[in-house]
């Protein structure tokens, strides 16, 4: 359970657009929203609630299971106030979905990683193709100083039309 309750008016008339319930889902002390937070996170998420018996206020970023079944990410954070009417407490906070925010930055990271592969390979292919130019180079020279239609000159041959294969390739990368 949680170390406060959170009333209705918590999560306003927005929370529909957010999760697809209505507010009156959330009034059960907590229990249908600690049920939707994915299992991954709930125990990181319930460590950061508790924060706010003993500090007054917490942050959680999460996992959370809409109405649809698919998860949203949410920014949680509240804190604890008091009412200068009668020395009460309440709590204040916000709940935004963070999801479009979180799957850009998952698009940012792939593309460069896409890009740190593309250098890599770029790097490896131009050092490899450094070392073809000198075994193409001598594969040539060896054919040339061989006979025709001789086995060395065939060998040398061969060896050359694979190596230009793999000067291709290396073009390629």
């Amino acid at each position: 359970s949680l170390p406060y309750v959170l009333p209705i008016w918590f999560f306003g008339r927005r929370v529909y657009r957010l999760a697809g319930f209505q507010a009156d889902c959330f009034d059960d002390g907590g229990d249908f929203w600690l049920g939707r937070i994915h299992p991954a996170d709930r125990d990181r998420v319930l460590v950061e609630v508790a924060r706010i018996a003993t500090e007054g206020a917490f942050a959680a970023e999460y996992r959370w299971r809409r109405a649809d079944d698919s998860y949203g990410v949410f920014l949680d954070r509240a804190a604890v106030v008091r009412r200068s009417s009668d020395g009460g407490e309440e709590i204040v906070g916000m709940w935004l979905d963070v999801t479009p925010q979180r799957q850009l930055q998952e698009q940012l990271i792939q593309a460069q990683k896409m890009d740190a592969i593309g250098r890599l390979t770029g790097g490896i292919a131009h050092d490899f193709s450094n070392m073809l130019t000198a075994v193409l180079g001598n594969l040539d020279l060896l054919r040339r100083s061989a006979e025709p239609d001789t086995s060395t000159w065939r060998r040398a041959d061969l060896a050359l039309q694979s190596a230009m294969r793999c000067s291709d390739l290396t073009q390629r990368l």
